[in-house]
């Protein structure tokens, strides 16, 4: 009951200008033969089924199971949005704002345990739309095909067209929206105010969602004809997810509220929070597009964002600069095992195949099913001028109302460092398995040498430092012990999980440490990105490449005795930074 409380709640809405780029003048969307030319962007996140070999198998009769409950869905959980909790609505003053990160620690005690929240802004604080992004016909719009019907199945999504410019996406999603809505009158008519069209259009999509595909024929069979249904009746969507904005620009201008003279940056520019000194991914020698450096992300009437937690379980800001509302649902991190384990039981074919299968964000276990088996959910409705939160660990999916325009990136604060390391952990394991995306002790030294090196030149010690430096001398402590207790069984002098009973492994100081973490210092085995320690093997692939401490034996069929570990970091060393924070 607690958790269906909702915070202080306000009906404050603020109405966005839908002012749109001057009209490029290109086709509708790119040709096949153009398509063929232009070369896709290949990001830096891209979802790929790990190569290691996990122990968590799946009995015979339960994937011939799973595969027949993948093909008939059951209606038997059918969603009612009216049954989800709403996420807290937060306003902050014009002093709260000017510092988004700061005001996102204030208020994480009460927003967290709901996973996700929304923030308006102060009257008057709503960043200018830039009205160069995506804009031009060097500005392409990517999208993926969406099957609307299927999306509880978790296929793959393809790529869809390519459409020159946003305005030329945009008559796209308008066009399918009215045909939509023609189709289906029953659905649409005698809509009595904007909240009424948007549970109407929430009840939609998980109408077509939770409905068995052989029966979808039936229910769109007056849109048939259409792109955007296909043969059998099933909806199909385009969505412009994951566009860089290095490449086709933010959608943040400078200034706020319109005001033509204001050319400083707005402070929740996403530009501006990945700089932020609080942002712990400053520290990350490198772009990652979406996490790092922001998306822009273009949606129409049904698009989807499935199932998802942020790389490394970080948290994320998610902005709506223009169009029409989206439907956010979230699971706090508390719940996020028990997600995954009902994830896991409703095709568990596919999590055989793919262990990483949920971050592949192609799958959408229903919120009526959630709620069945106990799992916590909220949900919100993101409009225009609105930010969205979602903290560290946090399962998040929704939809798009309509054509509409959003960016995000993802953020560390300092809180987040625990969180990091248990994410860490579990990409070893192979549990909730994806690709290390940075080296996670990489970050945390190089945060720990710039704290030493404010407290070597001055003696000023605000609070934000004392608790810094206690976050950042508990991980480096924990670093170093499991440094130590790994060092103890790969010399022979400690018995304990992946002790060796032949020679012990040689131990070398590395004289090089590289500035940057690239794909080849991935462990080859559990994809995890070690840094204090890289086991190596004198072959020509040990030698190119890299082996977490717990895989030290896996990767290569060489002899014991070839392989050593290559130190980068001495556990004296690890102790004396952390010894150096002390206030």
């Amino acid at each position: 009951d607690d958790f269906k409380t909702m915070l202080s709640l306000n009906d404050k809405d603020e109405d966005q200008e839908e002012g749109l780029p001057l009209k490029p003048t290109q086709n509708d969307f790119v040709n096949e033969e153009e398509e063929e030319r232009i070369p896709r962007a290949r990001s830096k996140r891209a979802r790929r089924a790990p190569k290691a070999v996990y122990d968590n198998d799946f009995e015979a009769h339960e994937i011939q199971n799973a595969i027949k409950a993948s093909k008939v869905i059951t209606n038997r959980c059918r969603t009612d949005g009216s049954d989800i909790p709403l996420a807290p609505i937060f306003y902050p003053t014009e002093e709260e704002f000017e510092d988004p990160i700061a005001y996102i620690c204030s208020i994480q005690s009460k927003a967290e345990a709901f996973g996700i929240c929304k923030i308006v802004p102060p009257d008057g604080y709503a960043p200018n739309f830039n009205r160069a992004c995506c804009f031009g016909e060097k500005s392409l719009v990517e999208t993926k095909h969406q099957n609307v019907n299927r999306l509880q199945q978790g296929e793959s999504f393809p790529p869809g067209k390519t459409y020159v410019g946003l305005e030329k996406y945009k008559e796209m999603a308008d066009t399918f929206e009215e045909n939509y809505k023609e189709a289906h009158p029953e659905t649409f008519k005698d809509i009595k105010d904007e909240d009424d069209l948007l549970k109407r259009i929430e009840d939609e999509y998980w109408r077509i969602v939770e409905t068995n595909p052989n029966e979808a024929k039936a229910e769109c069979g007056s849109l048939i004809q259409t792109k955007n249904v296909n043969k059998k009746g099933e909806v199909l969507v385009e969505y412009g997810s994951d566009v860089d904005a290095r490449r086709f620009q933010s959608g943040f201008a400078a200034g706020i509220s319109g005001d033509p003279e204001d050319t400083e940056k707005h402070p929740w520019d996403m530009f501006e929070l990945s700089k932020h000194p609080d942002n712990l991914l400053r520290f990350v020698d490198d772009d990652i597009p979406g996490l790092t450096t922001p998306w822009v992300y273009c949606g129409m009437l049904f698009a989807t964002f499935c199932w998802h937690v942020e790389d490394h379980y970080l948290a994320s800001v998610n902005y709506a600069h223009k169009g029409s509302a989206k439907t956010w649902y979230g699971i706090p991190g508390s719940d996020a095992e028990k997600f995954e384990a009902i994830a896991k039981t409703a095709v568990p074919s596919l999590f055989k195949e793919n262990p990483d299968k949920l971050h592949h964000i192609t799958m959408l276990v229903p919120p009526g099913q959630l709620i069945e088996n106990k799992i916590k959910i909220v949900k919100l409705v993101q409009k225009p001028g609105d930010f969205v939160v979602t903290f560290p660990r946090a399962y998040h999916s929704g939809f798009s109302h309509g054509f509409n325009v959003g960016e995000a990136v993802n953020f560390a604060p300092v809180d987040w460092i625990e969180m990091g390391r248990v994410a860490c952990r579990n990409y070893v394991k192979g549990n909730g398995k994806r690709n290390a995306v940075f080296a996670h002790d990489r970050v945390v030294v190089t945060a720990a040498k710039s704290l030493k090196k404010i407290f070597e030149t001055t003696k000023s010690r605000g609070k934000w430092m004392a608790h810094m430096s206690r976050v950042l001398r508990t991980d480096l402590e924990t670093l170093a012990d499991e440094l130590e207790n790994w060092q103890s069984i790969l010399n022979g002098k400690q018995r304990g999980d992946g002790f060796i009973k032949g020679d012990p492994l040689r131990f070398y100081k590395c004289q090089n440490i590289p500035e940057m973490d690239g794909p080849e210092d991935c462990c080859v085995v559990c994809k995890a990105m070690p840094f204090a320690a890289v086991v190596r093997c004198e072959c020509e692939f040990g030698r190119s490449f890299a082996r977490c401490l717990q895989h030290w034996n896996r990767g290569c069929d060489c002899k014991q005795r070839h392989r050593m570990v290559e130190m980068r970091m001495e556990v004296d060393e690890l102790r004396a930074l952390a010894k150096s924070l002390e206030l």
